[in-house]
This record gives structure tokens, sequence and C-alpha cells, in this order.
């Protein structure tokens, strides 16, 4: 990017540019067509928005009728994750899948379609996924939905409720005092 923004100061200077003549530049520089996404992003008003609708860990063998007891590591399951694109900005993104295992895999997303389902066959649970673990994609409307884990943690709700019950009870014995 700083090669193109050089290059562009380099050919504009003294001159009146416009904002085509920006995009010529950065396209020539990079090599790549980019009408695409500044039709969206500079020109259009579509939002960017991706979310992680969902997060399944199925056994295998759901269908057998007497499956053998789950044993970590030997049992067989299918993890799926369901990704969903809100808004009408249609972007590349990256889905960080992590398994009870330890084990990650990035899988790349072109953003197309309005959903799609990553599906994996593994001797371990889907722990959590996230779109965009690495932060690249600034645009993003709602950063909340981007991920999802499979057991969810209890410590912000119990603090929250400890913060609930200390108000109303500092509010009860308020108005003790004061009758």
């Amino acid at each position: 990017m700083r090669q193109a923004i050089h290059t562009y100061f380099l050919r504009t200077r003294f001159t009146h540019p416009t904002g085509d003549d920006f995009l010529k530049t950065i396209e020539e520089v990079s090599g790549k067509d980019l009408r695409w996404y500044f039709n969206q992003a500079v020109y259009g008003t579509n939002i960017l928005d991706y979310e992680v609708l969902s997060i399944r860990s199925d056994r295998a063998d759901w269908y057998v009728k007497n499956p053998p007891p789950e044993k970590p590591g030997v049992t067989l399951y299918q993890d799926t994750v369901l990704i969903h694109r809100k808004g009408d900005f249609v972007f590349p993104v990256e889905v960080e899948t992590r398994f009870d295992n330890g084990e990650r895999v990035r899988e790349k997303w072109d953003g197309r379609e309005r959903w799609t389902r990553f599906t994996y066959f593994k001797k371990a649970k889907i722990a959590s996924a996230e779109i965009d673990s690495d932060h690249k994609v600034l645009l993003d409307r709602d950063l909340f939905n981007n991920s999802r884990t499979a057991e969810s943690d209890g410590r912000a709700t119990h603090k929250l409720s400890t913060y609930w019950l200390f108000f109303w009870q500092w509010a009860a014995q308020l108005l003790a005092w004061a009758a």
C-alpha cells in the first residue's frame, strides 16, 4: 500500500487528481482488479457483517441403535460450523475452527453465497469457531457475532448478577434508613 500511495503522489503532484486516478494507480501497482471492493466500500452503501450461526459436534455413528460409549480420542465426531453473511458486502474471510484436542483448522470462504457450512470428521469435538481471527477485516459491523464457543463461560454473568444483587440490597437498605 505504501508503494501505491507513493506512486500516486509522484504521478499526481501539482495536478488535480480524481478518485478514479487513485483507483487506477492502486490497481496498477497491486496488479489486481479492485473495482469490486471500491464499488462496495467507497461508492456503495453495502453493510459488511459475518456471523457464526452455530457450531455442532455429533457422533458420526448417531444412526446406530446401541452405539458404543464415547471415548476421548477414539470416538469419531461430525463437527459442523455454519457461517452466515448478514449484509450485502461480499468480502473473502478466513474461518478458524478449534477442536478440544488443540488442533486448529483455517478455511477460506469467498463470501459470495449468503451462508456456508464447514463439516469435519475428527476424533475431537469442536471447541470454537471464529471468523477473521487475525482481525484483518476492519469494516465488519458487529464483531461480537464473529465467534462462538461450544461451552459458554459464565463468569461475566455471575459478576453482573452480583453487581445487580448488590445494587438492590443497597437500595433496600437506603429505603429502610429513610423510613
